[in-house]
């Protein structure tokens, strides 16, 4: 992925996205891991949006994703 954007919404009514994170996406060479932290947020729903493959191919692969509490 080249770039990313961490969304939360926090209504229970109406969905209302706010995001937490926008950025480009940076590996540790060694791990080949990218690591985003942001501040702790309660949420109902968590949205990433993910796009734009490094190197300007058509393909956005992952391995995984593991979401972590504080």
């Amino acid at each position: 992925p080249g770039r990313i954007e961490i969304s939360v919404n926090m209504s229970a009514d109406t969905v209302r996205w706010r995001s937490l994170l926008t950025r480009k996406v940076e590996f540790n060479e060694q791990e080949g891991i990218a690591r985003f932290k942001f501040a702790p947020n309660w949420a109902r729903q968590l949205k990433i949006a993910i796009w734009g493959a490094q190197g300007g191919g058509d393909t956005v692969s992952l391995r995984r994703i593991r979401v972590y509490g504080p």
